[in-house]
């Protein structure tokens, strides 16, 4: 609706940035291969002062476009095999995010750059203060594509 991301200070003179109730955030993971073949989708949207809905979807397999809402506990595995160049394969063995660790950045304290005292100081998942990837990346391309930035002070 046109609102704004706010850059605040917190006691410690740690950046803070207040997300607007209704922000939405759509993450997608991709492998670099020649299909860029997806690894998952995360959907985060903003709900209350201190709350954020969460989801993570997965495509049931390598080449379907349908996707399937995660709720597994632990490190669930994945095994894919990818097309790297023509006819160059690599087969690729690795466990997904434990779900339950989100809450290690959105539900703990910690002096860490990329953790916060508040659940509403966390915001989504990479799209911290603390994230100079973030910062310049997804920041700038936002200022090139609207022609504003995405803060006020």
């Amino acid at each position: 609706d046109g609102t704004t991301i706010q850059k605040l200070k917190d006691s410690n003179g740690r950046e803070i940035w207040n997300y607007p109730i209704g922000t939405e955030v759509a993450h997608e993971i991709i492998f670099n291969d020649l299909k860029h073949t997806l690894f998952e989708l995360r959907l985060l949207r903003k709900v209350g002062d201190s709350l954020w809905d969460f989801a993570s979807y997965s495509p049931n397999t390598t080449d379907a476009i349908e996707l399937t809402r995660n709720h597994y506990s632990g490190n669930a595995p994945l095994s894919i095999n990818l097309e790297m160049s023509n006819h160059l394969y690599t087969k690729i063995d690795l466990n997904r995010i434990n779900l339950i660790s989100c809450k290690n950045c959105h539900y703990m304290r910690s002096q860490a750059n990329y953790q916060y005292p508040s659940v509403s100081a966390t915001g989504p998942c990479g799209f911290t203060p603390g994230n100079e990837a973030g910062i310049r990346n997804w920041i700038d391309s936002y200022q090139r594509k609207t022609g504003h930035s995405p803060f006020i002070n």
